[in-house]
C-alpha cells in the first residue's frame, strides 16, 4: 500500500513539472532541480529493511527524474508535449525519451527491408563452450558474456 503512496507522490511531483517547461532555461533548470531532489528522496520514505521495494522505488524515480531532464533539454529545439502527450510519458515505462515521429526523418521501408536482410538471420546463433572453472561462456553475436 505504501508503494502505490510513494509512486503517487512521485507521479504528483513529476506532473507539477509540466507548467515549468514553459519557463526559460535557467529558472526551468532551477525548478527541475528542486523537483529532481524531491523525487530522489522518494526511495527513503520505504523502511529500511525492504530493500527491494526501495531498489524498485529509486529505479522510477531515475526514470522519472530522466525523462523530466530529456523535456528541459527538448525545450532548446522547441519541442514540448501538450499535457496528454506528456501523461503518457509519464506512465509509460519503456518510453525514455520524448520525440514527435514527423519531425525526424524516417527511412523507407525498402532501406529497412535490404538493412535487416543483410545483417544475417534474425535468430541469434549461440555457441556455449566450456571454461577451465566449469562456467560457460555464450557467444552471441560477438558479444561474450558469463553465464
Amino acid at each position: 500500500m505504501i508503494l502505490l503512496w510513494i509512486l503517487s507522490i512521485i507521479a504528483i511531483i513529476a506532473v507539477s513539472f509540466y507548467q515549468a517547461l514553459r519557463f526559460n532555461p535557467r529558472p526551468r533548470l532551477a525548478v527541475l532541480l528542486l523537483l529532481a531532489c524531491a523525487i530522489a528522496s522518494t526511495p527513503f520514505l520505504l523502511p529500511p529493511g525492504e530493500k527491494i521495494a526501495r531498489f524498485c522505488m529509486a529505479l522510477m524515480a531515475t526514470l522519472t527524474v530522466f525523462k523530466m531532464w530529456d523535456l528541459h533539454v527538448g525545450q532548446k529545439y522547441g519541442r514540448r508535449p501538450n499535457f496528454r502527450e506528456y501523461l503518457a510519458l509519464l506512465a509509460n515505462l519503456f518510453l525514455l525519451v520524448w520525440r514527435k515521429r514527423g519531425i525526424e526523418r524516417q527511412p523507407a521501408m525498402s532501406r529497412n527491408l535490404s538493412a535487416t536482410t543483410a545483417s544475417g538471420p534474425e535468430f541469434p546463433i549461440w555457441c556455449i563452450n566450456s571454461n577451465r572453472d566449469g562456467r560457460f561462456q555464450a557467444f552471441m553475436s560477438g558479444d561474450a558474456r558469463l553465464y
